[in-house]
């Protein structure tokens, strides 16, 4: 490929690359949402999915990886959307828009300019012959890879949040390096790489097969003088220009549009690549949000909760950059609900079933820092024993094992009016006279505070409305009881609620 031919080829990809995003039709019904993968020059029918639709469904593509145009390569496309939640209900929805890019590689063009200055013989009985093409073959030329990008992740989302539609999206890239040179990745910048550094050659060196006619068909007695005549010649470097610019966001009649970051890169100032890794779609459509007047966040429901301040308390106080909040069982499903750095918003999330060792839920880190998903319940004899834990996982990164069966439950939780409202159970049997709960809040890593008890009804339900801290965004609280072994055993022994945050409405 010369530069003549990537400037066309980068014209007529510009061109086509207009065709690529089809953005979300501004009246549809409920949430809409799309996901686009690689965008740009040179072209490509980039891996898409739920594009053109008319509402947000699960779709996903990328099993098998489309041909690329060269000089690119990818190791992996991958585009999905998801829509969790009751179908019957927007308000109860999150939609969610994901693309990733793995393993994106530019490589060096076939016939990437060699700075060779023009060199020319005068040979008898000939004349005058410019032999600058031959001496470019004494100049190495790498192969491999001119631009290697690890990877990238793009999601846009929406749901509803206290009665109000929230759309978020973010975009990340890792591991950019040009000709092994590490390049960042957080922030804009176009920075010179030499692909040819920069070298001295000896024209006497040339191979005479590869002289233009007649010199290589004439005898080297003739024509290996004139070149051993000529001085050493310096070539100049050849130099690429790569740039990157992180992904933005565009919010317009209720669509927020995520982009993922935009490569470019050139080669002695003619256009070699302009890519756009990803772009996530999520558009409210007509979803009413305030449907009860707005709710107040409930941890193990992926609609409620506030944006980013229940994922910081809940990793607050551990080491740990992944958090299972809570493993519940509802509805003949198993629910979770969780929390993660935002270094991880976009990626999937296992989450394992540890009796076996089997993923049964991969939901993807919304922009807040959370995650929800559902699965089938284990199996009957499993339910309530001690195996029955679940694990979620980001690569090495893990979370503490939950189980799924423990004696009392945090339901629901809100705040509203600084106050905050915690309503739950204790499962049968319980102490008899029924034991205090006794309501705890953490005021450091290190310190609680207990707030209030209360006692539950003869169902082991409970509902208890406090005052919220005076200060923060959040509040941590966790509940402590007695219940006895058994229904055979009446001995009492303590039990407590997982850690649950809420985010605090004044």
């Amino acid at each position: 490929m010369d530069v003549s031919s990537l400037r066309t080829l980068s014209l007529v990809a510009f061109a086509l690359a207009g065709a690529v995003v089809v953005p979300a039709p501004a009246a549809a019904a409920g949430w809409n949402c799309s996901a686009t993968g690689l965008a740009g020059q040179p072209a490509t029918l980039p891996t898409a999915a739920n594009v053109g639709a008319a509402a947000c469904q699960a779709a996903s593509t990328g099993g098998s990886l489309p041909v690329l145009p060269a000089p690119l390569q990818a190791t992996a496309l991958s585009a999905q959307t998801t829509l969790d939640g009751p179908a019957d209900d927007p308000a109860e929805q999150v939609a969610t828009a994901t693309t990733q890019v793995s393993g994106l590689g530019i490589g060096i063009p076939a016939n990437v300019p060699v700075n060779v200055p023009t060199t020319t013989i005068t040979v008898p009985l000939v004349g005058v012959v410019d032999i600058t093409s031959a001496l470019r073959t004494l100049v190495p030329v790498p192969s491999g890879n001119l631009v290697d990008l690890v990877g990238t992740t793009t999601t846009a989302s929406g749901r509803c949040t206290n009665g109000s539609p929230v759309l978020a999206g973010s975009s990340q890239a890792t591991g950019l390096a040009a000709m092994g040179q590490a390049l960042p990745t957080d922030h804009a910048f176009s920075q010179a790489v030499d692909v040819i550094s920069a070298t001295t050659i000896d024209p006497s060196a040339v191979n005479l097969a590869v002289l233009p006619a007649p010199l290589n068909s004439m005898s080297a007695l003739v024509i290996q003088p004139l070149l051993d005549a000529l001085p050493n010649i310096a070539v100049p470097a050849t130099v690429a220009q790569v740039g990157l610019t992180p992904g933005g966001q565009v919010v317009q009649d209720g669509t927020l549009t995520q982009n993922g970051p935009r490569l470019v890169v050139s080669v002695a100032g003619q256009p070699l690549a302009d890519l756009t890794a990803g772009q996530a779609s999520v558009s409210r459509g007509d979803v009413v949000c305030a449907r009860d007047g707005g709710r107040g966040g409930d941890p193990s429901d992926p609609a409620g909760g506030g944006v980013g301040a229940v994922p910081q308390a809940q990793l607050a106080c551990t080491s740990r950059k992944l958090a299972l909040i809570d493993v519940i069982s509802r509805a003949d499903r198993t629910r979770f609900y969780g929390a993660a750095d935002p270094q991880y918003v976009g990626r999937r999330v296992e989450v394992v079933s540890l009796w076996n060792g089997k993923v049964v839920a991969r939901p993807v880190v919304l922009p807040d820092g959370t995650f929800a998903a559902t699965a089938a319940l284990p199996p009957k004899a499993l339910r309530t024993s001690n195996r029955a834990r679940y694990q979620a996982r980001i690569g090495a990164e893990r979370s503490l094992e939950l189980k799924l069966y423990r004696r009392m439950l945090v339901e629901q939780m809100s705040s509203r009016d600084g106050t905050v409202t915690i309503k739950g159970r204790v499962l049968r049997p319980l102490a008899r006279p029924l034991s205090a709960i006794t309501i705890k809040r953490r005021v450091s890593c290190t310190t609680e505070v207990t707030v209030k008890t209360v006692k539950p009804d003869k169902s082991g339900g409970f509902a208890v409305t406090i005052p919220a801290p005076p200060t923060g965004q959040a509040a941590v609280y966790r509940l402590q009881t007695r219940v006895p072994k058994s229904a055979r055993n009446p001995k009492l022994f303590p039990t407590y609620t997982l850690p649950r945050a809420v985010e605090l409405r004044r």
